[in-house]
């Protein structure tokens, strides 16, 4: 597991989505699983729980979505991941803006 990152397009990161066997909805799904919980904090809460909760809410959504296609957590050195059945992909959940992964801005 040792490639570099890739830039794709947006038609290009289907394709490849489709190559991994992940369906983008999974995707779109966890990471809004993640969302709802940082948008139920308030003001109350320590003010770096929001990424935290998104975070880790975003791996266990990821996680439960994608053992049910026979991946598997991993947490090797304390670094959340889920792997593929032939281990030749894990995926990380990390942060981003509306620019990352964009060739125009690289």
């Amino acid at each position: 597991m040792s490639e570099q990152c890739r830039l794709h397009s947006e038609i290009a990161a289907a394709g490849r989505l489709d190559e991994l066997d992940v369906p983008e909805a999974i995707l779109r799904n966890a990471v809004q699983s993640g969302l709802e919980h940082a948008f139920a904090c308030t003001y109350h809460d320590p003010p770096s729980l929001p990424g935290i909760i998104t975070w880790g809410k975003t791996v266990r959504h990821l996680r439960d979505a994608l053992v049910t296609q026979g991946w598997k957590p991993d947490s090797t050195r304390n670094y959340a991941t889920v792997v593929s059945p032939n281990e030749a992909v894990a995926i990380a959940v990390a942060a981003g803006d509306a620019a990352t992964g964009r060739e125009s801005t690289a």
